[in-house]
C-alpha cells in the first residue's frame, strides 16, 4: 500500500481562487493508474480553501461570529475540489470513494485528537481507493480549526503502515534556498538529523495556514520514524509520481528519521 498526497500547489492556483488544473490531476492519476499500486489519496487545499481560510484565520480557532460563514463557504470549496479529484480518478478508471475529514476525525488544539479509520479500510479492502482532503473540523478546544492534508498523511501511515509515503510537490523537493529567488539553490537529496541544517534558509514563497515547510517537515520525519519511506516529488514533471510508486530512481527529497 502506498499513501499519496497532491500537494494544493499542484492541482490548482494558490494564488487564484478556486482554480483547479485538471490536466495535471488528470495525468497524475494516470501515472497512479500505470504503476498498478494499490492507494490511499489525499490532497491539499490549494486555492479552494487557503485563501478564504488565511482572511479568516480559521487555523485559529473560533474568535468571532463571521468565522462561522467563512467555515461553511471553506468545507464548501474543498468539497467541490475533492468532487473534480474524484472525477479525474473515475475518468482513469480507478473506482474511488470521497471521505471527508470532518465525518470521521476530531481536532484538539489544532492536532488530530481521534481518528475512526475503520470506514476508510472497509473500501480499501474492497479495492476502492479512499480520497481525502485538508478541510475544517471540529475542535475540541478551539470549537473548529484545520486539518491540513500532511496531517492526514501522518494519521494514515499511523493507522496503516504503508510500504511509502509520497508527496507530490511543484518543485523537486527541498532546497538549500528558495529555488525560485535564489539560482544557487541546490536540491538536498536526503533529510536527516544532520542535513536539516542546511533547510533552515528554505523560505514558502506562499502563505500557508497549515504550518508551511517546517510544519510539514515535521511531520515529514515523524513518518519516516514509523519506518515508512517518505518522499517529496515534482508532479508537474510527468513520470515522477509513477516511477516512484515503482521503486524507480527518481529526482526527489527522501526524508529520513532524524534520529
Amino acid at each position: 500500500m502506498f499513501i499519496i498526497k497532491f500537494g494544493g500547489s499542484v492541482i490548482t492556483d494558490k494564488r487564484r481562487k478556486n482554480t483547479f488544473d485538471a490536466a495535471r490531476t488528470g495525468r497524475l492519476v494516470s501515472e497512479i493508474n500505470l504503476a498498478h499500486k494499490k492507494t490511499i489519496v489525499v490532497h491539499g487545499a490549494g486555492s479552494f480553501g487557503h485563501i478564504l481560510a488565511k482572511k479568516f484565520e480559521l487555523h485559529m480557532g473560533f474568535k468571532k461570529q463571521e468565522q462561522i460563514r467563512a467555515l461553511a463557504e471553506v468545507q464548501r470549496d474543498v468539497k467541490e475540489l475533492n468532487l473534480m479529484v474524484l472525477n479525474a480518478f473515475l475518468e482513469n478508471e480507478i473506482s474511488a470513494v470521497s471521505l471527508a475529514p470532518s465525518a470521521f476525525l476530531l481536532n484538539e488544539n489544532g492536532l488530530v485528537k481521534s481518528m475512526e479509520p475503520s470506514l476508510m479500510k472497509g473500501y480499501f479492502d474492497m479495492g476502492i481507493t479512499p480520497i481525502s482532503f485538508g478541510d475544517v473540523v471540529l475542535d475540541e478546544a478551539l470549537k473548529f480549526s484545520i486539518c491540513s492534508g500532511d496531517q492526514l498523511m501522518l494519521e494514515f501511515a499511523r493507522a496503516f503502515h504503508p510500504e511509502k509515503a509520497i508527496f507530490v510537490a511543484d518543485i523537486d523537493g527541498i532546497f538549500t534556498s528558495d529555488p525560485a529567488a535564489d539560482p544557487n539553490a541546490e536540491l538536498i537529496p536526503v533529510i536527516n538529523g544532520d542535513s536539516f541544517p542546511a533547510v533552515k534558509k528554505t523560505e514558502s514563497t506562499v502563505d500557508d495556514v497549515t504550518g508551511g515547510i517546517f510544519g510539514k517537515l515535521d511531520i515529514m520525519f515523524k513518518i519516516a520514524a514509523l519506518g515508512v519511506e517518505t518522499l517529496i516529488v515534482n508532479g508537474t514533471v510527468e513520470n515522477r509520481l509513477k516511477d516512484a510508486l515503482s521503486d524507480k530512481e527518481v529526482i526527489s527529497t527522501r526524508i529520513e528519521s532524524k534520529n
